[in-house]
């Protein structure tokens, strides 16, 4: 999400500046490194938009400034998938909400598979449509 906004971390962001966190005073990256054992760069990466890469490095973030993790989590979540499969995606999503409801109580690894399930699909249907337009 680094060229859109990002919803996780104008949160993460504003609990930074604000000194709106547990130590009750604003937090520079260095100074939130510390408290959280991730390095300067990986958190500036994720303050300026980048898709939140694990669910550690957000459940450790959301302590660290009193954030609700599991919200925080599934925010990061719809970003990732926005961000790797565009913005028109969420549009698309069949009104059948159980994948929704399901998402956030699979792993990482679980995520990875649903989506190479889906790939996989998307694959074999467009050799499909390739096959009968050469027919």
């Amino acid at each position: 999400m680094s060229g859109g906004r990002s919803r996780w971390a104008e949160q993460v962001r504003m609990k930074v500046k604000t000194g709106d966190n547990p130590t009750r005073e604003p937090l520079s990256l260095r100074k939130l490194a510390v408290l959280t054992g991730y390095s300067y760069e990986h958190l500036r990466k994720a303050i300026n938009g980048e898709p939140v890469a694990s669910r550690e490095f957000n459940d450790v973030i959301c302590n660290a400034l009193a954030l609700d993790k599991d919200q925080m989590w599934r925010l990061a979540q719809i970003e990732k998938v926005t961000a790797r499969l565009g913005s028109s995606l969420l549009a698309e999503l069949p009104h059948d909400k159980r994948l929704l409801e399901l998402w956030p109580k699979m792993t990482e690894s679980d995520h990875s598979k649903i989506i190479r399930i889906a790939e996989g699909y998307v694959l074999s249907n467009e050799g499909l449509e390739l096959r009968y337009k050469a027919s």
